[in-house]
């Protein structure tokens, strides 16, 4: 399980460098550090925190999801930036509570 948590930490911090796909790829890397949680949780909070760092300031797809908005609102449009940004760092915040409170429960 420390290799798999070294392994979502790796893949995490190579998440940082994907211009477009880091801010979901790193959704798939928190639910693998919430998995290695239990055997490593020194890894897997440097991966839950390493990917919130990279949704809530490094993430351009938030950015150009929310170019067009004030150009043009309507219903077909979809969500903005605030919507998708609240979005990803709630599952990232919720992924991490869940962790905490399920190594508690099992310790």
């Amino acid at each position: 399980m420390q290799t798999l948590a070294a392994a979502a930490l790796m893949l995490a911090f190579l998440s940082l460098f994907l211009p477009f796909m880091g801010a979901a790829l790193s959704l798939l890397w928190s639910a693998l550090a919430l998995l290695t949680f239990r055997h490593a949780p020194a890894v897997s909070g440097a991966t839950f925190g390493l990917n919130i760092v990279n949704t809530a300031l490094l993430s351009p797809l938030l950015m150009a999801s929310d170019f067009p908005a004030p150009l043009y609102e309507s219903a077909v449009q979809g969500p903005g930036f605030s919507a998708m940004y609240f979005v990803f760092l709630g599952v990232h915040a919720a992924l991490f509570a869940l962790a905490v409170v399920w190594r508690r429960w099992r310790a």
